[in-house]
């Protein structure tokens, strides 16, 4: 889901350690307004919370707020 394209925009993330705390994510994710990260042996569930204000493109960031974590099924 991250990507460095065209199609893709900066976001917050709030509540999980371990992360960074801005990632680029694919513009449909915001939309949808939820971002499952694989990070480790399991993925970091994201809720969209609220948009900042904007950023260096006149963009507002959306910030997302961690939700939950699942494990990978072996």
């Amino acid at each position: 889901m991250t990507r460095t394209d065209s199609d893709s925009v900066r976001v917050e993330l709030v509540g999980c350690a371990g992360l960074g705390s801005h990632i680029s994510v694919d513009r449909s994710a915001v939309a949808e307004g939820r971002l499952k990260i694989q990070f480790g042996a399991g993925y970091e569930h994201f809720d969209l919370d609220h948009f900042t204000d904007t950023n260096d493109d006149g963009e507002p960031v959306a910030v997302f707020v961690w939700t939950d974590r699942t494990w990978i099924a072996e």
